[in-house]
C-alpha cells in the first residue's frame, strides 16, 4: 500500500490487516482511531503521526521512528517496538499490554498515565523523562536505562532493576511492590514519600539520598548503606536491616517496630523519637546515637552497644538485655512499666 491509500483506508474506518508498511513514509500522518492488526511497521518514518485512540494489535515497529508521534488513549497489545525511536512521543493514557520495548530509544516521552502490563523493557533507554501516574505491572526492565528520568506517583510491581541505570534518577509518591533492587546504587538521590514494600533491596546504596516519609514495609535491606541519609518519618517495619550501615542517618520519628537490625551500625545517627518495638537489635550499635524519647519496648537489645548516646527518657519497657552496654546514660531511661506489663501479660480466667 501506498501513503495514500493508508490514509484513505484509515480515513474511511478500515481495518488494516496483514500488510507490509516497512519503510513506508508515514510522517506527519493522521492515522488516528485507525485498527491494525498483524501490520508490519519495521523501519516506518512515523515521525509526528498522529495514531490517539488507535487499536494496535500484532504490529511490529521495529526500528521505525515514531519522534514526535502521539498515541494517546490508544490500546496496544502484543507489538513489537525493538529498536524503535521514541523521542518526544505522546504515550499519554495509552495501554500497552504484552508489547516488547526491548532496546527502544526513548527520550522525553509523554507518559502520563500511560499503563504497561507484561511488557518487556530489557536493555530500553527512558531517558529525560516524567513518567507520571503510569503503572507498570509485570514488567521486565533488566538493564532498564532511565538516566534524568523522573518517577512520579508512578507504580511499578513486580520490576526487576538488575544491572539498571539509575543515574539521576528521582521517585516522587513512587510505589514500588516486590521489585528487585539488589546491588543498585542510589547514593544521593531524592527518593521522597516513596513506597518499596516488600522489595529486595539486598545491598542498595542509599548513602546520602532523601528518603523523606518513604516506606520499606517488609523490605529486604540486608548490608544496605543509609549513611548520611534523611529518613525522617520513615517506615522500615518488619524490614530486614541485618548488618546495614545507618552511620550519621537522620532518621527522627521514623518506624522500626518488627524490624531486624541485627549487627546494624547506627553510630551518631539520629533517632530521636524512633520506636523499635519488638525489633531484634541483638549486636547493633548505637554509639554516640541520639535516642531521645525513643520507644525500644520489647526489642532484644542482646550485645548492642550504646556507648556515648542520649538516651533521655528512652524507653526501656520489657527490652531482652544480655551483655548490653549502656553505660552511665542508662539511668536516663524509662524501664519497665509494671502495671502495662502486668497488662500485657494478663490471661483472662474462664
Amino acid at each position: 500500500m501506498t501513503r495514500d491509500e493508508v490514509l484513505k483506508a484509515v480515513a474511511t474506518g478500515e481495518f488494516l490487516r496483514e500488510v507490509d508498511l516497512s519503510g513506508l513514509d508515514l510522517s506527519g500522518a493522521d492515522l488516528s482511531g485507525g485498527t491494525f492488526e498483524d501490520v508490519n511497521l519495521r523501519g516506518a518514518n512515523l515521525e509526528n503521526a498522529n495514531l490517539r485512540e488507535s487499536v494496535i494489535v500484532k504490529t511490529d515497529f521495529t526500528g521505525a521512528d515514531l519522534s514526535g508521534a502521539t498515541f494517546q488513549l490508544a490500546q496496544t497489545n502484543e507489538s513489537v517496538f525493538e529498536k524503535a525511536m521514541m523521542h518526544r512521543t505522546n504515550l499519554g493514557a495509552t495501554q500497552f499490554a504484552n508489547s516488547n520495548f526491548a532496546t527502544v530509544d526513548m527520550l522525553n516521552l509523554e507518559c502520563e498515565q500511560a499503563q504497561f502490563a507484561q511488557c518487556n523493557f530489557d536493555g530500553a533507554r527512558v531517558r529525560e523523562t516524567q513518567v507520571v501516574a503510569a503503572a507498570f505491572v509485570g514488567c521486565t526492565t533488566e538493564g532498564l536505562d532511565l538516566t534524568g528520568s523522573a518517577i512520579e506517583r508512578t507504580a511499578m510491581i513486580g520490576a526487576n532493576f538488575a544491572n539498571a541505570i539509575l543515574d539521576g534518577v528521582r521517585f516522587d509518591r513512587a510505589m514500588m511492590l516486590e521489585s528487585n533492587f539488589v546491588g543498585i546504587s542510589l547514593s544521593g538521590r531524592t527518593i521522597v514519600t516513596s513506597t518499596f514494600m516488600g522489595c529486595d533491596m539486598t545491598g542498595v546504596d542509599l548513602s546520602g539520598a532523601d528518603l523523606t516519609q518513604c516506606n520499606f514495609k517488609g523490605a529486604r535491606l540486608v548490608g544496605a548503606e543509609f549513611d548520611g541519609a534523611s529518613a525522617t518519618s520513615a517506615l522500615f517495619i518488619e524490614a530486614q536491616l541485618q548488618d546495614a550501615s545507618l552511620r550519621k542517618a537522620n532518621l527522627q520519628s521514623s518506624l522500626f517496630i518488627d524490624a531486624d537490625v541485627s549487627r546494624a551500625d547506627f553510630s551518631d545517627a539520629n533517632l530521636k523519637q524512633t520506636i523499635f518495638t519488638n525489633a531484634v537489635c541483638a549486636g547493633a550499635i548505637f554509639g554516640g546515637v541520639s535516642l531521645y524519647e525513643a520507644d525500644m519496648s520489647h526489642a532484644d537489645l542482646t550485645m548492642c552497644n550504646f556507648t556515648g548516646a542520649n538516651l533521655y527518657r528512652t524507653r526501656l519497657h520489657c527490652v531482652k538485655e544480655d551483655r548490653t552496654i549502656f553505660g552511665p546514660a542508662r539511668a536516663l531511661t524509662l524501664g519497665t512499666d509494671e502495671p502495662r506489663a502486668e497488662a500485657e501479660n494478663f490471661e483472662p480466667q474462664y
